[in-house]
């Protein structure tokens, strides 16, 4: 058996996660955690405020590494809960 490109690799965890429903703790660590140590470095320069908190996320998650709607829904609603 040969070896999976990078792509092929992503898009068969992504295939994987949407057919398990991950959640927010799971995709964290498959898509942030690389560059991003821990959910409080993601979050100390964010209001405590959830709305704000949701809304600042909701915006910079669309442009960031994270184009899946569900999985991205899934990632914030998990992060404002922290």
């Amino acid at each position: 058996m040969g070896a999976i490109d990078g792509r092929r690799f992503s898009a068969m965890i992504r295939f994987i996660v949407a057919q398990q429903g991950a959640d927010g703790a799971e995709l964290f660590e498959m898509h942030c955690s690389r560059c991003h140590a821990s959910t409080a470095h993601v979050l100390r320069r964010l209001p405590q405020e959830r709305a704000i908190r949701r809304e600042r996320l909701s915006s910079l998650l669309a442009h960031h590494h994270e184009p899946d709607e569900a999985e991205r829904a899934a990632l914030i609603d998990w992060l404002v809960a922290q």
